[in-house]
């Protein structure tokens, strides 16, 4: 049995992170999505979503493609979902998602 953990997101980039480590360097941006629907009452719709991407410039993703990710960039990423746990500052302990980027492309708009 073969067991699959693949997301695939087309938005628009916010806030972006850039960390020299080693031999490559690490991206970090968040990426917002929209779904537009209209409710029950008639009324437009825009539903948005946020997700954390993390990429690793290697050579499955150029480092030329990253370098040219900054706010408000179009981009299409193709990778995995992990989830993580966290301790906020009052102790309480909480779940976070992030996309693990296998393939991250500039999308003309």
């Amino acid at each position: 049995m073969e067991f699959l953990n693949k997301i695939e997101l087309k938005g628009i980039v916010g806030i972006v992170q850039c960390n020299p480590v080693k031999d490559c360097s690490v991206y970090r941006f968040q990426l917002v999505t929209e779904y537009a629907y209209t409710d029950k009452d008639g009324s437009n719709v825009i539903d948005c979503t946020w997700f954390s991407v993390v990429a690793f410039s290697s050579d499955t993703i150029s480092p030329d493609i990253l370098n040219g990710v900054h706010k408000g960039s179009a981009v299409h990423v193709i990778g995995r979902l992990r989830q993580f746990r966290y301790c906020t500052v009052e102790g309480v302990e909480q779940r976070g998602y992030e996309v693990f980027a296998q393939i991250v492309e500039l999308i003309n708009r």
